[in-house]
C-alpha cells in the first residue's frame, strides 16, 4: 500500500509538458507564425515542416497515412496535409492547398 502511495505521489510531481506559446494564422499558401516573421509554406519538405509545426503546435499529433498522402492532426483539430511535401491545411472549417 505504501508503495502505491509513493508511486502516486511521484506521478503527481511529474513536470507537465510545456505548451507552445506561438499562434498561427493559416493562409492561402501556408501558415504564418504570428509575431515571428516566419512562415511554413506549401512545398516545404515534410521533415522540415513537421519539425516546425511541432515547435509551433506541439509535438503531440495523430498521424494518418494513406498511399499518396499523410495527415497530421492536433488535438485542437488543426490538420497538416503532405503529398509528400507540406501541401495543405484544414482548421476551423476552412482549408487551403492540396488535401488528402
Amino acid at each position: 500500500m505504501r508503495a502505491l502511495a509513493l508511486v502516486l505521489a511521484l506521478a503527481a510531481c511529474a513536470t507537465p509538458e510545456p505548451q507552445p506559446s506561438y499562434q498561427i494564422s493559416p493562409y492561402s499558401s501556408g501558415i504564418e507564425v504570428i509575431g515571428t516573421g516566419q512562415e511554413i509554406g506549401f512545398g516545404r519538405d515534410a521533415s522540415g515542416a513537421i519539425t516546425a509545426l511541432s515547435k509551433v503546435k506541439g509535438p503531440r499529433f495523430r498521424r494518418v497515412d494513406a498511399p499518396d498522402c499523410t495527415r497530421l492532426i492536433w488535438d485542437d483539430g488543426f490538420e497538416a496535409h503532405f503529398t509528400p511535401a507540406f501541401s495543405g491545411w484544414v482548421w476551423n472549417g476552412q482549408s487551403a492547398g492540396r488535401l488528402c
